[in-house]
């Protein structure tokens, strides 16, 4: 007997003991049909997809029966990494169909099958307190199911939708790991769900890695109507990357790209949409792993976020240096999660959380800076300055080394300047030595007036030439890294600031144009070797 098989059995085993316990206000007649269940083994017979209404909390839900079939198992795996279990046996045979009810404080629904065993429908779906929805499919063999739950966000949105909120957007895979697959898709829109249809194809393998196009609509390789929302068509596009190596085919699925609604009302509206930090992939003991946190509430940059995140993930698998994760949720930030990972970046960053705590908690703050103390790796771009800018997090502020100037923030996008290369770093010696210059157009950060700041303890890299006249525009740093730094913990003036060592800190105010991450390869290299250092996996420099 495997020892798989035997843990397979002592969780079950497990959970029929926990349920006999809860259900001793039962009847002595139910009671004894529990003892006489011949219990060998739960057989996976359904996956799904799960959304609270107002997109706050989606998971990936598996509902398993046992060998006889008398009772079943609800396990709902939520983004945060949370594990819900509900076990029942309320089966009810209705000759054509069955009905299965689930019932506990966190989690109720009733689901509806035929005799095929199809699911029909699943009703009064309630979460905590609050009215959610399920879809899901047997899981069966020849048509293996892969859920992946998600989020996407609105750019610069008009009213009456909230362009900073975030909402569900999660995937249901039939056979994954190839062409032509059938997708379903659950999304939230205002306290309303809606499911569309789409397809995989494309699929591109390179070694334990591969990459396809996914598109809203049921035609492959061609984007269509996934959903139609206030009688306007919504129509989407993006990657689907996951692992096809000894550990399954629908490992470490993860999932970016840009969608559209046109809205006969509002005119078209477009967004991003990214998959959460949930997959099922074990790496090897000396396989590194970052997170690439894209949470905003002030500007987004969504191309640039878009095409970051499938930079960091075909850097990562060249040479299997690494593994992504994205998320935009912030509840990633605890120490449980966090321990998994070498560095963190910020791609894109934008907002704070002075009176909406749309960005980090206040013990997701400190999950952070024990991350950072602890001796783990931080990547900040672009707007990752324009993060906590005022200034009510010093522990960030240091870290990240600056704020970006409040009006004029910037110059022109697409400014064309030199930069020029002030300090030798294996981040930046393939430009040259101490002097080098690289032509760059781009958006360049101000730092001085209105709140503007720049760090002591930054070691400069790069610096951009004089931009114009005023005198924010005179040459300045535009990319540094830091391995140690002061920051003022408690906000008082009067007490001491805490001094750490030995961090791994680097920030570029390069990034604002999607097609950097995907073009410009002086601009890829450099964030390439930022993250090979980030995550030590080149020497500290003395």
């Amino acid at each position: 007997m495997s020892n798989n098989y035997v843990a397979i059995m002592k969780k079950y085993i497990s959970i029929l003991c926990f349920a006999i316990l809860c259900i001793t206000c039962n009847s002595d007649e139910d009671l004894d049909q529990l003892e006489d269940l011949n219990l060998e083994i739960f057989q996976e017979n359904y996956k799904g997809i799960f959304t609270t209404l107002d997109g706050q909390e989606r998971g990936a839900l598996d509902i398993k029966f046992s060998e006889n079939e008398n009772f079943v198992t609800a396990d709902l795996i939520l983004s945060t990494g949370e594990v819900i279990t509900v076990f029942t046996d309320q089966i009810t045979d209705l000759g054509n169909r069955k009905e299965i009810t689930f019932m506990s404080t966190d989690l109720s629904f009733t689901m509806t099958t035929n005799q095929e065993g199809e699911t029909i429908h699943i009703d009064a779906v309630n979460f905590r307190g609050l009215e959610s929805s399920i879809v899901t499919s047997r899981n069966t063999e020849l048509a293996p199911l892969t859920t992946v739950t998600g989020t996407f966000t609105c750019d610069m949105c008009p009213p009456p939708l909230d362009n900073t909120s975030i909402e569900s957007f999660n995937f249901l895979f039939t056979n994954a790991s190839g062409n032509d697959t059938n997708i379903t898709t659950q999304t939230t829109l205002n306290g309303i769900v809606y499911v569309g249809v789409a397809t995989q194809s494309n699929c591109n393998i390179d070694g334990d890695q591969t990459t396809c196009s996914i598109n809203s609509g049921t035609t492959a390789g061609v984007t269509g109507i996934a959903f139609t929302a206030g009688d306007g068509p919504v129509t989407w596009s993006g990657t689907h990357t996951f692992d096809n190596g000894p550990s399954g085919a629908d490992d470490c699925s993860t999932i970016a790209g840009e969608w559209q609604w046109d809205s006969p009302i509002l005119g078209t509206i477009e967004g991003a949409f990214a998959s959460d930090v949930m997959n099922n992939c074990t790496p090897g003991s000396a396989q590194k792993r970052i997170l690439v946190f894209h949470e905003t509430n002030g500007f987004r940059h969504g191309g640039a976020i878009t095409n970051g995140i499938s930079m960091f993930e075909n850097f990562g698998n060249e040479n299997n240096d690494w593994i992504t994760d994205n998320s935009q949720d912030s509840s990633v930030f605890n120490s449980s999660n966090l321990e998994q990972y070498d560095a963190v970046v910020f791609l894109n960053t934008s907002g704070t959380d002075e009176t909406d705590d749309d960005l980090l908690t206040d013990s997701e703050k400190e999950a952070f800076e024990d991350f950072i103390e602890s001796g783990k790796g931080f990547i900040g771009i672009h707007a990752a300055t324009d993060t906590y800018r005022n200034g009510i997090w010093d522990f960030y502020n240091e870290l990240v080394g600056g704020i970006v100037q409040t009006s004029p923030n910037h110059t022109d996008n697409n400014y064309n300047a030199d930069i020029e290369v002030m300090t030798s770093h294996p981040i930046v010696d393939f430009l040259g030595p101490v002097g080098s210059v690289w032509n760059k157009d781009e958006e360049y950060y101000y730092w001085e007036l209105n709140g503007g700041q720049l760090s002591d303890d930054n070691m400069v890299l790069l610096e951009v030439e004089q931009t114009g006249n005023n005198s924010y525009d005179m040459a300045r740093p535009i990319t540094w890294y830091k391995e140690s730094m002061s920051y003022d913990h408690d906000n008082n003036e009067s007490t001491p600031n805490i001094m750490i060592t030995d961090i791994r800190s680097f920030y570029t105010a390069l990034g604002h144009n999607g097609g950097d991450y995907s073009n410009n390869t002086n601009f890829r290299t450099m964030l390439k070797n930022a993250t090979l250092w980030a995550i030590n996996t080149t020497s500290t420099i003395n």
